[in-house]
C-alpha cells in the first residue's frame, strides 16, 4: 500500500541525510531524476511531493511538487534565485498519475506528468552547497509547509537524467523504479509495507541493500497506510542475495508470479522493454 498524507494532520517524512555523495553537506546533485506516483485529493492546491533540501535555511532545495495551477513542477531554489519548470498539462484529483522531475544541469530542469506535457526551465541556478535531507509530502526548509493531501507511492531518485523511453517505462508501462536504470537508483521507497523504510532486499539493487543512511522518519504525524497504484511491475527476486544472508523477507507467491509473468493485468509487455539485470 502507498502512504496517505494529510495536510490537516500535518503528515510528512524526512531523512537525516541525502543519498548523494557527501550525505548531509551536498553541493552538486545534477544530473538527477525524481519521480513518484501520486493520487492527490485536490488538483489545484500547491503541495510538495518529493525533494532534497537544506533544512536549516529557507532558500535551498530541488523539489517535485504540484503547483496551485494544477501543473507538476520541478523547482530549484538557491539563495535569491529560482528556476521553475511547469508541465503544460495539469493533474486530476483522485486519480493515480506519475510525476517526474529531471535536473540535467544548472540551466536545464524539466517536469513531466505521465511523461507528457514537458515543461522546461533554463534559468541558471546552482544546486546549493549544503543540501542535507530528503523529504516526502512536505516542503522541508526552515519554514516547512505546503503538505500533500492524498496518496504517494513508488518514489525514486536517480543520479542520472532518465530518457524519454526510461520515463515511459515508469509512467506508461508502470515499471517499478527498481527496473529502470537500477544501477543509478540511489534512493527508493515503495511504501507497500507496514515499515515505511522496508522493501524486500531481494528486489533491491546491491547499492541499496542494507543502506541505512537515508531512513525516513515522521516529522510530525505519521502518514497512514493508503492505496497503491495498480499494476506496478517489480523485478524477479534475487534469491541468492537473501539465501546467502539467511534472511526471510516474506515475498508472496503472488508477487513473484506477477513479477515473472509475461503479462500484468492483460497488458503485453514489449520485449524491448523487458529489463535484464
Amino acid at each position: 500500500m502507498g502512504r496517505l498524507f494529510d495536510n490537516v494532520a500535518n503528515t510528512s517524512l524526512q531523512s537525516a541525510t541525502t543519498p548523494f555523495p557527501g550525505g548531509s553537506t551536498v553541493g552538486t546533485v545534477h544530473p538527477m531524476t525524481m519521480s513518484a506516483w501520486i493520487k492527490p485529493v485536490s488538483a489545484i492546491v500547491r503541495e510538495q511531493i518529493l525533494g532534497v533540501y537544506d533544512i536549516s535555511v529557507n532558500n535551498q532545495w530541488h523539489a517535485l511538487l504540484i503547483q496551485d495551477t494544477g501543473t507538476v513542477q520541478m523547482f530549484t531554489r538557491q539563495g535569491g534565485g529560482s528556476g521553475r519548470a511547469d508541465t503544460t498539462t495539469i493533474v486530476t484529483a483522485n486519480v493515480w498519475q506519475h510525476a517526474c522531475a529531471v535536473l540535467n544541469s544548472t540551466v536545464d530542469r524539466r517536469a513531466y506528468l505521465d511523461n507528457r506535457g514537458e515543461g522546461i526551465n533554463t534559468t541558471d541556478i546552482a544546486s546549493g552547497s549544503a543540501l542535507d535531507a530528503v523529504a516526502v509530502g512536505e516542503h522541508r526548509d526552515s519554514s516547512p509547509g505546503r503538505n500533500f493531501t492524498g496518496d504517494i507511492a513508488e518514489l525514486g531518485i536517480w543520479n542520472i537524467a532518465l530518457s524519454f523511453f526510461e520515463r515511459d517505462q515508469l509512467a506508461r508501462w508502470r515499471y517499478s523504479p527498481l527496473l529502470v536504470r537500477r544501477e543509478h537508483l540511489i534512493w527508493y521507497r515503495s511504501f507497500r509495507f507496514p515499515d515505511l523504510n522496508f522493501d524486500p532486499p531481494d528486489l533491491l539493487p546491491p547499492q541499496l541493500r542494507g543502506n541505512n543512511r537515508h531512513l525516513l522518519f515522521n516529522v510530525n504525524a505519521a502518514p497512514a497506510f493508503g492505496a497503491h497504484p495498480p499494476g506496478i511491475v517489480y523485478p524477479i527476486p534475487d534469491r541468492t542475495a537473501i539465501l546467502s544472508a539467511g534472511v526471510s523477507v516474506g515475498i508472496t507467491d503472488g508477487e513473484i508470479a506477477a513479477a515473472t509473468g509475461p503479462k500484468r493485468h492483460d497488458v503485453d509487455l514489449p520485449p524491448a522493454e523487458v529489463v535484464a539485470y
